[in-house]
């Protein structure tokens, strides 16, 4: 994928416009086929977009199905009760019409090509693998660079992996930026977040200046440099027999880890079947197959990334491994089903 097409893809976010609105004298009023705010009064009407009507309702701790229940005037009224409790709030438009509601803050909007170019340049950017649109105005970047390394203990000849990073980010900042290690196993195209490197930029007080293009450069280089390290911590897995018996059971526990239910998990036993996994690379690999080629949604796709990299880590291998469990005479636990954020 091209750099054309990554912003072709988030080009959506990038045309949003912000502006505050003061909660005191907001108004909703509700019509037979279109919600409005008015920002005071005298106020332009500015209609909602679908999307900005599901946002205000989550932003004011209303169902949405209160408005298909009560009536226009009603819910409007109820509504407008509600947004006035705050002092300040923001709205995102686009072409118009309003698609987000947020709490006011200081927002910090993010220059996209040039974050790419520091980046592309930092790792020498060979791909971007996949490009994520998620809430809140948030993309997700996967970057794979020019270093590879060898997996010399995979029963498979020259199984080699790509080092590169994942960048979270919002164009506009309702979040601030985030940087993680991650590797791309290059035979089958299974990709993978690491717990090696993983950093947030702080904004400043003062204004962020040339700071922020200094902490892109800096964590980029720490989490495309982990590559070594994780290479070899692989090479391990890799070593780390899985007897025959213990297989399915395994494979149950990290598919429940990852969120894989359903037709989803019945395609990753199919392929388990198809290659039995022999160690702990290769029963990892079923998960990173998973989410690489079979799931789309992005929170699923980020959790079951969230459940490898705890999977990978050192520190939590042994809780989360029912391998391990079971060869140190303690019965498999029941595994946590994700990250509650993305249930």
């Amino acid at each position: 994928m091209k750099r054309t097409q990554v912003l072709e893809r988030i080009a959506p976010m990038t045309d949003l416009k912000l502006r505050v609105i003061d909660g005191e004298r907001a108004k909703v009023g509700m019509g037979d086929e279109m919600v409005v705010l008015r920002p005071g009064s005298g106020g332009k009407l500015v209609p909602f977009a679908p999307a900005g009507v599901e946002s205000l309702c989550k932003f004011v701790g209303a169902p949405v199905t209160m408005t298909e229940r009560l009536s226009q005037q009603t819910a409007g009224n109820v509504l407008t009760e509600l947004l006035r409790k705050q002092e300040k709030f923001s709205v995102f438009t686009r072409e118009g019409e309003i698609v987000s509601v947020f709490r006011s803050q200081q927002w910090h909007t993010l220059k996209v090509e040039r974050m790419l170019s520091v980046l592309e340049q930092t790792i020498h950017l060979q791909d971007y693998n996949r490009v994520f649109e998620l809430e809140k105005h948030v993309a997700r970047i996967e970057m794979v660079g020019e270093r590879r390394e060898v997996i010399p203990g995979s029963a498979m000849k020259n199984d080699v992996v790509a080092g590169g990073i994942v960048v979270n980010f919002s164009p506009v900042g309702t979040i601030a930026p985030s940087i993680e290690s991650y590797v791309l196993r290059v035979w089958c195209t299974n990709g993978c977040t690491t717990p090696e490197i993983s950093g947030e930029y702080k904004y400043p007080g003062g204004g962020d200046g040339d700071e922020i293009w200094q902490w892109f450069r800096g964590t980029a280089r720490k989490a495309y440099n982990s590559m070594s390290k994780i290479a070899k911590h692989f090479d391990a897995m890799a070593r780390e027999q899985i007897s025959p018996e213990d297989r399915a059971a395994i494979l149950d526990s990290m598919l429940i880890q990852a969120g894989m239910r359903d037709e989803v998990a019945s395609a990753v036993r199919a392929e388990a079947i198809a290659h039995p996994p022999t160690n702990t690379w290769e029963m990892m690999n079923l998960i990173t197959w998973g989410s690489s080629h079979i799931l789309e949604e992005p929170k699923a796709v980020i959790r079951a990334q969230k459940s490898v990299k705890s999977f990978i880590s050192a520190t939590t291998h042994q809780r989360t491994c029912p391998m391990c469990h079971q060869t140190q005479g303690r019965a498999t636990p029941q595994l946590p089903h994700g990250d509650p954020e993305l249930n």
